[in-house]
């Protein structure tokens, strides 16, 4: 198993206008949301790219077959003698 952990700090600011008691509750949550969805987003992206490394590297590391004319020739007639007998 392998473990990809590490800390994420993330820091923000935001001057905003202060209206009633509840406003300031309302900007950070504003605020909290806002890092949340940024931060989600950073890991899709992550994923995605690290998915996409370890998909290539696999390709990499079992080619196929190599598809010369006799290799060519062998399919063609399995498909064309798939539908006789």
């Amino acid at each position: 198993d392998t473990l990809l952990a590490a800390p994420l700090p993330r820091q923000s600011s935001l001057t905003a206008g202060l209206g009633g008691p509840k406003t300031h509750i309302s900007n950070i949550g504003r605020m909290i949301e806002d890092m949340e969805n940024e931060m989600r987003s950073n890991l899709n992206e992550l994923y995605i790219l690290k998915t996409r490394e370890v998909i290539n590297s696999l390709r990499k590391l079992h080619a196929g077959p190599v598809q010369d004319s006799s290799h060519i020739a062998t399919l063609n007639a399995a498909v064309l003698g798939h539908g006789k007998g």
